[in-house]
């Protein structure tokens, strides 16, 4: 990034949002909201497997957009931690990541 003149104050690992329960708070956001729902029978798809039954819809003729956020094994997918990450970026959190400064560098 220094190529690009581009530097970082804090940088937060996604480890950090599941191990700092920024995951369990976003959950709970969400599952108060009703913009989660529990889907008890996935479609499960490989890429380019069309062994599934019927070809599926071009895009433009889908009406909802859905993703897996949490797998039946628990496992949080990076789209449940990417929202996690954002719903702390706009504050919506409660929570912080906790760093502290140990040094203050000053410039010319």
């Amino acid at each position: 990034m220094l190529r690009l003149d581009v530097e970082y104050d804090f940088l937060p690992r996604e480890s950090e949002i599941l191990h700092l329960k920024f995951w369990d708070a976003a959950f709970e956001q969400l599952k108060q909201t009703g913009v989660l729902y529990f889907e008890t029978e996935a479609k499960t798809r490989v890429l380019g497997d069309d062994s599934a039954g019927a070809p599926r819809p071009p895009m433009a003729r889908q009406t909802k957009m859905q993703r897996l956020i949490v797998r039946s094994n628990g496992t949080v997918t990076y789209v449940g931690k990417d929202i996690a990450y954002h719903l702390w970026k706009f504050g919506l959190l409660g929570k912080d990541f906790g760093y502290k400064q140990i040094l203050q560098l000053s410039g010319p």
